[in-house]
């Protein structure tokens, strides 16, 4: 799995969840204001635990928007250094939002949640292989085989969901949904009609963060060609 950098405003959210991202693949970074001289046990444990995964990152002045503007100096260097990888602030704070669509359209992948439990990767859930009973015709008419065809199972993170339903779009040609119902519909029969209206929206909006789709109101236009 690609490597997923955090950024916590600590000074604007203070999540108690934080055990969810001792995870090998996440690297964590907190940010806490000039007048912020305690934190939890808990978070301090995980960070333990996380070793160098994780950083304490404290703000030495009081100022408008100082720890923002940190925040968003730390991401700009690390979408230099690991352009492939995933970013997460997690923050109530708006004022990021003209940042990460900037750096989306440079095609960085990167969200904004207010919660860790938030985040689009969490946002899924594990579904376990499906099994479908089938009939097979023997010669002889009035005999009826039956036999288990295990299905593939789906995949269990929104960022594999998001490939295989671009892949299904690419070929599909013109006839690909045109509307958000239509497409929305389309994504249900492909995953066996087996997700949830949430984990469905939730890949709706990815595609639509990843610019492999523009939503214009109810409309639907891809931009699979500059996504593939």
């Amino acid at each position: 799995m690609k490597p997923n950098y955090v950024l916590i405003d600590y000074e604007n959210v203070q999540p108690t969840n934080v055990q969810m991202l001792n995870q090998d693949h996440f690297n964590v970074m907190i940010f806490l204001g000039a007048n912020q001289t305690k934190i939890p046990y808990e978070i301090v444990m995980v960070f333990q635990e996380m070793g160098s995964r994780a950083r304490y990152i404290k703000i030495s002045s009081v100022g408008s928007n100082a720890l923002d503007f940190h925040i968003a100096f730390y991401i700009g260097q690390l979408t230099k250094e690991y352009p492939e990888a995933y970013f997460h602030i997690i923050s109530n704070d708006t004022g990021f939002d003209p940042l990460i669509q900037h750096l989306r359209d440079r095609k960085i992948f990167i969200t904004r949640s207010k919660d860790i439990m938030d985040m689009p990767i969490f946002r899924t859930s594990i579904l376990p292989i499906v099994e479908v009973e089938t009939k097979i015709t023997t010669k002889t008419p009035d005999i009826a085989v039956k036999s288990t065809t295990p299905v593939a199972p789906i995949p269990k993170n929104i960022h594999d969901r998001i490939v295989m339903v671009r892949k299904d779009l690419q070929k599909r040609g013109d006839s690909r949904p045109r509307s958000i119902e239509t497409l929305f519909n389309t994504i249900n029969s492909l995953f066996r009609k087996e997700l949830s209206e949430d984990e469905l929206s939730l890949i709706i909006r990815e595609l639509h963060y990843q610019q492999i789709i523009t939503i214009s109101e109810t409309q639907v236009v891809y931009h699979l060609e500059a996504n593939s």
